[in-house]
């Protein structure tokens, strides 16, 4: 023991003595190594507090702790979905009562949800065959009314209904017109466009109470085609007990709307999937040109993509057209003869005008649509 202390003495006495023979390498050397230890430590540091991040959030938003699935499933389970490859095969619990209540009595297992993922591939809807659609439903409750009050309402449940079809026909119409000025006259089907004028004409809505069944298979078959604003929306999604979840999983979060009511069926959007897929373009587009302007310091007299967007919006103008009906346009074309100080009629005019926005007035423009 004494042997040991003496050797420990003198290596620290030489050790110390090296120190001070020579400050300038004694600075350098131990500077290299303070400084590199420090980099080691806040690396790993950064890195395992990325790591912990980003397991709390899938951890807390879909996937849990672990992932539990039939053992005859053909495929493994992916819990983020393959996108555009295809869903996996997965056998479904036939029992999931059963499963339930065996994981629950695993030790520290505190909460069990169910969940079925899948992707599809929708259609937003045709604006038209939704209109028709609402017309139709009034008609039948025009004509299943017992009470004078229901009479009322339904009737004016159709006059409002025929008001937003007759605003879309007569989009339809100006886009024939606009047609004919840049197509040869033989491009135009000349069956859509008799079907166009039949339907624009006020003997075909004098006539529509009188066979409205009639009517509406006529513009169902002949109209709808010609209205085609549908896209395509490509989403991943979990079907699951909403209730359950969200007690579950800390990282759901209600930004927009309520929660689906207990028992009911319902959808729930991820908020960016819902802007940048759901929401109407043109106000997706004032949205990413006001995070330009605003967030980003960009400005449209200079930024090619802010310069596109408002060409597409002042271009794009058909997609609101469509969505008006009688009530709603004169409405929106007051509202907007006020804000441009305009006499124009025309409300596809008017929206052209009012998306021609600059750096000097996009904040009012982009507070007028909101």
């Amino acid at each position: 023991m004494r042997a040991w202390l003496a050797t420990f003495g003198v290596t620290a006495q030489i050790a110390f003595r090296n120190l001070f023979a020579s400050r300038l390498k004694t600075i350098i050397v131990g500077g290299i190594i303070f400084f590199g230890g420090m980099l080691v430590v806040a690396g790993n540091s950064l890195l395992d507090s990325l790591v912990a991040s980003m397991s709390r959030s899938v951890i807390g938003s879909v996937a849990g702790h672990i992932q539990v699935y039939n053992a005859k499933s053909k495929d493994p389970l992916e819990v983020m979905g393959r996108m555009m490859m295809g869903d996996p095969d997965i056998a479904q619990l036939d029992d999931f009562a059963k499963v339930r209540e065996s994981l629950l009595k695993v030790p520290n297992v505190k909460s069990v949800v169910p969940m079925g993922i899948s992707g599809a591939l929708v259609t937003s809807g045709n604006t038209i065959d939704l209109a028709l659609e609402k017309l139709r439903n009034a008609v039948y409750a025009r004509r299943d009314a017992k009470t004078d009050a229901d009479k009322a309402r339904a009737e004016a449940q159709v006059a409002s209904e025929k008001g937003h079809v007759k605003q879309i026909v007569s989009v339809l119409q100006g886009d024939l017109k606009n047609a004919k000025t840049v197509l040869d006259e033989r491009a135009i089907d000349q069956e859509d466009a008799s079907a166009v004028t039949r339907a624009a004409s006020d003997q075909f809505w004098q006539d529509f109470d009188k066979d409205p069944l009639e009517s509406l298979e006529f513009l169902e078959n002949r109209i709808a085609s010609q209205a085609a604003d549908a896209d395509l929306l490509f989403l991943n999604y979990v079907g699951t007990d909403f209730q359950a979840f969200q007690k579950a999983f800390d990282r759901m979060k209600i930004v927009d709307g309520t929660l689906v009511p207990p028992g009911k069926r319902g959808f729930l959007f991820a908020k960016n999937v819902y802007e940048e897929q759901v929401k109407l373009k043109a106000a997706r587009r004032l949205d990413k040109i006001r995070e330009g302007v605003e967030s980003q310091g960009e400005t449209i007299a200079t930024d090619p993509d802010l310069q596109r967007m408002v060409r597409e919006n002042v271009s794009q103008v058909r997609e609101i057209l469509l969505q008006l009906d009688a009530a709603k346009t004169t409405d929106f074309r007051a509202k907007l003869q006020r804000a441009l100080g305009s006499q124009e009629s025309d409300v596809g005019k008017l929206l052209a005008a009012f998306f021609q926005t600059t750096d000097q007035n996009f904040r009012g423009s982009g507070s007028a649509t909101r």
